[in-house]
């Protein structure tokens, strides 16, 4: 129903070498399918840690391990329920989205001592009404069209109205020339770079069913393990290159509640990952610290279609590089967020 998405890496190239660049670049995974609120993800490999930083064991299982219900964790109707993180879009459905998405990048570059900082801020609200005009084979959307009713952006130039009421928004994510087009006139550079924490035109890939999912009926309060092979490749495409035995995580079936006209089932993902390095990175650069975590709150409607779709979404990435160059010791240390809060109402 949406193409949102979460920042997965960042290009570390103009700090590093001090190139005078416009300003670091970002690298966005996709969510695919109604109402599919994080990044592109899946059943896994890796054994459930015990909280998000944990490392995890390899298990053969299909079938998550029954471990019981944690507090909070409520139902309205008897499962076990079989997880859909990616139902597929159709052509022609409708839907209202109201997003609220921000980022934060603080890069820091120590050379003999001096330290300077550079920090970028975005943020985006965003209220509309949607329509997908194009699906892929696996059901993800590939063109849609936003008839905008409020759409608010902030930098640290201010804020502004980015897209007034009334402005229709086309996005396609495929071809040539992915893009994203508006009927009121030409998308600066700047207004696109925080239009695209809401409206993502990266190319999709796996889906959150296949990274995050199970192909097994769980009960209430019952975890699995997410796909590491899966999510390791997330993240290369993304620039952060990470071996699946550095990743761990996993996803729990929180609730089963009534929404709408049907039952929606509400889930947590977690997951880290250690040893983290970037494309950019030279190679003769060494990593001194590197770490991910991702959490991703999502309920999603058992019937897609008949009930509200919603996301609590938070990614934080740390990374210290040091390299020589000309003689010189130099340190940088980059820290990107990310966190999203939305609804998507499907409409007639």
């Amino acid at each position: 129903m949406k193409q949102a998405h979460l920042s997965v890496g960042v290009t570390l190239a103009c700090a590093l070498w001090l190139t005078g660049c416009a300003g670091p670049q970002t690298t966005q995974g996709v969510a695919k399918g109604r109402g599919a609120p994080v990044a592109e993800r899946g059943p896994g490999q890796t054994a459930r840690p015990n909280d998000a930083g944990a490392a995890g064991k390899t298990t053969g299982k299909t079938r998550p391990p029954a471990l019981g219900k944690a507090k909070g964790m409520t139902t309205t109707a008897t499962g076990p329920w079989r997880v859909n993180m990616s139902p597929r879009a159709k052509v022609g459905e409708r839907f209202r989205m109201k997003l609220t998405a921000s980022m934060s990048q603080l890069f820091a570059t120590r050379v003999d001592g001096q330290e300077r900082k550079r920090e970028i801020k975005r943020t985006i609200v965003v209220d509309a009404v949607g329509e997908v005009l194009e699906v892929n084979d696996k059901g993800q959307i590939i063109v849609s069209k936003y008839v905008i009713g409020n759409c608010v952006g902030s930098s640290q130039k201010g804020e502004r109205e980015l897209l007034s009421a009334g402005t229709v928004l086309r996005v396609r994510r495929t071809g040539p020339k992915p893009r994203m087009d508006a009927d009121s006139g030409a998308i600066s550079r700047q207004d696109q770079a925080i239009l695209r924490l809401a409206f993502s035109t990266s190319n999709p890939q796996s889906t959150d069913q296949e990274m995050f999912g199970t192909s097994a009926r769980v009960q209430v309060g019952e975890q699995w393990t997410i796909d590491t092979d899966k999510t390791a490749e997330l993240l290369a495409k993304a620039g952060a290159i990470v071996h699946p035995a550095d990743l761990s995580g996993s996803t729990t079936l929180a609730s089963a509640k009534r929404c709408g006209k049907t039952m929606c089932l509400g889930l947590l993902t977690q997951f880290s990952a250690t040893g983290v390095r970037m494309k950019a990175i030279p190679p003769q650069a060494t990593v001194v610290d590197s770490g991910i975590t991702g959490t991703s709150r999502r309920s999603l409607p058992v019937v897609g279609g008949r009930g509200p779709a919603t996301s609590n979404d938070r990614f934080a990435m740390h990374l210290i590089v040091s390299v020589v160059k000309n003689d010189k010791d130099i340190e940088v240390e980059a820290r990107v967020s990310t966190e999203e809060q939305g609804v998507w109402l499907p409409l007639p």
